[in-house]
């Protein structure tokens, strides 16, 4: 019987490793200095992070997308900060506006001696990215503080980064932005420029120093490229050389989302905002064929609902160990499915009762309902992921997983 079971197992060892994408695990030495991360324990406040680690933070209001960046300096970014209402339960309740979930979230794990974020990003102009004007009344300098303006009452930041500035609407070369809340961030942009505080530019794709640690940028391999954005993406040209190409100015905002490729080490990490549609994934697509085709974790697309995973990126051949998504309780069962079946280990910010009882699949979801953390060890060797509760600001720890080891 032991015997069979030997063969069996080593067996579906064989069969597992032929379905290995190109770029094989190792495990590097657990005991070097480049894998250290901080303990962690179920039922404990994630530990803060630690110099030489890269944090991914999905900060959980419900209401909205907020992603909160460490880089391995201490270099901090925020992507998005969406305030609009949803049909899903607020977090942690609904008298804590969104922006206060973020704000709060973003000065307890603050790297110490850090006041403002560094980096302010918007991946494209919806209130559930940027905040709604309809959330509030407008106050006494004239804008509805919601979303990111609000973030900026309660956590500075030096640089502000969108697909628009300095013309928006009434630049061709992006499309005019679909959002009534539009004016009003504008008025927000307008007090920044008047001020002269805050650095305010153009998201470019190609670059790869838009984003550049500040801190101590000779001591860590990590970089972060602009792949797409505003209808252009990153791509190779007949001699493999990199070349910024266009498929045209594209209508809408989803399509027109900005989104970068995080490396360090070993570790890749790719971010589209809200990218959406055959035509748009086939051009993203394109990068990841490219230039990388084993990813450590991707951030979902568009919430993972229907459009989210067009044909062009499943033909594609790119794999993620891990997918995440800040979830709005409406991701599409066949998507997550599909995902699923990469395979990759799927976590959601938000996925109700009434999904998990009518879709089974969704159970097979990692983790979900939480403050999603990737944690990546010094180096970018390994990482962690973490669901941390949701329902108070103590951000104690529910579920960790891994190490996963990245590909080598």
């Amino acid at each position: 019987m032991k015997t069979s079971i030997c063969i069996a197992l080593s067996l579906a060892i064989i069969l597992n490793a032929c379905e290995k994408p190109s770029k094989m695990y190792h495990r590097p030495d657990r005991n070097g200095d480049d894998q250290l991360v901080p303990d962690a324990e179920i039922g404990k406040p994630l530990p803060k992070w630690q110099e030489g680690c890269l944090d991914i933070h999905y900060i959980n209001s419900a209401r909205g997308e907020c992603t909160f960046y460490i880089l391995p300096d201490g270099t901090t970014m925020l992507v998005d900060a969406g305030e609009t209402t949803l049909d899903i339960a607020p977090k942690p309740n609904a008298s804590v506006p969104a922006y206060e979930v973020y704000g709060k979230y973003i000065k307890h794990f603050m790297p110490q001696g850090h006041d403002n974020l560094d980096y302010m990003s918007l991946s494209h102009f919806h209130i559930d990215h940027m905040g709604s004007n309809s959330i509030r009344e407008a106050a006494a300098d004239g804008y509805v503080h919601t979303g990111v303006s609000a973030v900026y009452d309660l956590v500075k930041f030096d640089r502000l980064i969108d697909r628009g500035y300095p013309n928006y609407e009434a630049d061709p070369k992006i499309g005019a932005p679909d959002t009534d809340a539009m004016p009003n961030y504008r008025l927000f942009v307008k007090k920044l420029e008047d001020e002269k505080k805050v650095t305010l530019s153009r998201f470019e794709v190609g670059s790869s120093s838009q984003f550049a640690l500040l801190y101590k940028p000779s001591e860590y391999e990590c970089r972060i490229t602009n792949i797409v954005g505003n209808g252009y993406v990153l791509g190779k040209d007949e001699s493999g050389n990199p070349i910024v190409k266009t498929g045209g100015v594209l209508n809408g905002g989803n399509p027109n989302s900005c989104g970068f490729h995080l490396a360090y080490g070993n570790f890749d990490y790719i971010a589209c905002g809200d990218l959406t549609g055959s035509a748009q994934n086939l051009m993203a697509s394109n990068y990841y064929s490219n230039y990388i085709t084993n990813l450590e974790v991707f951030k979902g697309n568009h919430h993972l609902t229907y459009n989210s995973w067009g044909s062009g990126m499943q033909s594609a051949g790119f794999t993620a160990q891990v997918v995440t998504a800040m979830s709005n309780g409406a991701a599409d069962p066949m998507v997550v499915e599909h995902v699923i079946n990469l395979p990759s280990d799927v976590f959601m910010t938000n996925l109700p009762q009434k999904a998990l009882d009518a879709y089974p699949v969704f159970s097979r979801c990692k983790g979900y309902n939480g403050h999603i953390v990737v944690r990546v060890a010094a180096g970018g060797g390994q990482f962690f992921v973490y669901v941390l509760d949701d329902s108070d600001m103590s951000y104690n720890i529910k579920a960790i997983h891994g190490p996963y080891i990245s590909y080598n």
